[in-house]
């Protein structure tokens, strides 16, 4: 894995490392979607065309581009068969954080 973090492009292969499900990888949909959960809305959010079951929520999204794995976010969970991610970029503002 790559210290680095990515919001990358409508298309891009995107690999997700669940609990359950193990790696699964499937294409981006979207890097602006919108996710409603328990009355709750998300946006903002990475939407991919991935298998996503429960237990995989706060895996670890990345891409590989052959020389680095940069992290895209992590699973916040699914709707039909599409995965919703939460960037890693939003994570690393909201808290502080770097990666290392």
């Amino acid at each position: 894995m790559s210290t680095a973090v990515t919001v990358p492009a409508v298309g891009t292969t995107l690999i997700k490392s669940g609990k359950t499900s193990g790696l699964t990888a499937g294409q981006i949909q979207s890097t602006n979607a919108t996710n409603i959960v328990g009355g709750v809305t998300f946006t903002g959010l990475i939407s991919a065309v991935i298998t996503n079951v429960p237990g995989d929520s706060g895996g670890i999204a990345f891409i590989n581009t052959g020389s680095s794995r940069p992290t895209v976010g992590i699973v916040k969970g699914n709707q039909g068969n599409h995965a919703y991610f939460v960037k890693a970029s939003q994570i690393n503002s909201a808290f502080g954080l770097t990666r290392y």
